[in-house]
């Protein structure tokens, strides 16, 4: 091991997640090592300079350990997940530190719990998740019914350009929304109105077809940016069609509807989002370029 090194620290560890290595890390890597790693943790605190080169000499005399040791721990921190170990100039090394897994991440690693149990075992185990774990209520079934930002703010005089932040909610962007919002909360969301029993309908049968609501909003996004309008018969024949093709995935809708503009736009030179003088015409001329020309039937 070289005897010059840096560290970094991407993730922002705190106390709880040193806890959590005590916890449920020592067991498995050692004293040597969790020590070593909290070592690392408090240079990269106290460096200002991320340049700052540190010696194994300082380390091992501060620390206690043989180099021999600190191999040992550096090779367990490794191989545990908690540290990345990078060639650097002049024959030095980057030690990159990585968060220790909570609790709840590790129920879910079954590697980690499994040494775990081993060292601890089962009873000790459980009593330290039943502690340090964050216990939330389970709403894998529930709808959610929190309000949009664009259902409570008025958007109209915002030009929105790219997907933005604000503290813990989003304002969405037209393909964030088609990505992730469900169909009929997609429709207000693009066109300012409730979605029609129609509409409601459309959304239905092309669930029970079982397209997602992601290749719906992209049918829908489709149908309005070529028809300036939502003509739902023009949307479930193209879906009918797809899913004859077996084309269900969002990704292989989305390059398929993706094809047709970029072939009619440099056939005629005309942008995704450009105005249509002649709806109908415009239409029958890109179908046909996708050789669909059975969804208008």
């Amino acid at each position: 091991m070289s005897n010059n090194y840096l560290v970094e620290r991407l993730d922002n560890i705190t106390s709880t997640d040193l806890t959590n290595l005590r916890l449920f890390y020592s067991c498995i890597i050692g004293t040597n090592a969790t020590s070593f790693y909290q070592y690392l943790n408090d240079l990269s605190n106290l460096s200002i300079n991320i340049q700052k080169t540190h010696t194994l000499d300082e380390t091992t005399e501060f620390l206690l350990l043989t180099k021999d040791q600190i191999e040992d721990a550096r090779n367990k921190l490794e191989a545990i997940g908690l540290l990345k170990s990078y060639n650097w100039d002049n024959d030095g090394i980057l030690f990159s530190l990585k968060r220790p897994l909570n609790a709840n991440e590790i129920s879910k690693n079954s590697f980690i719990s499994s040494f775990i149990i081993e060292k601890l075992g089962e009873e000790k185990y459980q009593s330290l998740l039943k502690n340090q774990g964050i216990f939330t209520f389970d709403k894998e079934n529930k709808r959610d019914i929190s309000k949009k930002f664009y259902e409570v703010f008025d958007l109209s005089k915002i030009n929105i350009k790219a997907t933005k932040f604000f503290n813990n909610f989003e304002v969405m962007n037209n393909k964030n929304a088609i990505k992730t919002m469900a169909s009929e909360d997609f429709i207000k969301f693009i066109t300012g109105n409730e979605s029609s029993p129609s509409q409601l309908l459309m959304i239905k049968k092309l669930r029970k077809i079982k397209f997602n609501d992601n290749c719906i909003n992209l049918f829908i996004n489709f149908s309005i940016n070529v028809n300036k309008i939502i003509i739902v018969n023009y949307i479930e024949k193209i879906a009918q069609d797809y899913a004859k093709r077996d084309l269900f995935l969002a990704d292989e809708v989305d390059l398929e509807l993706n094809a047709t503009y970029l072939s009619k736009k440099m056939n005629n030179n005309i942008s995704y989002q450009s105005e249509y003088e002649d709806i109908e015409k415009t239409s029958e001329k890109i179908l046909n370029l996708c050789g669909e020309t059975n969804w208008d039937d």
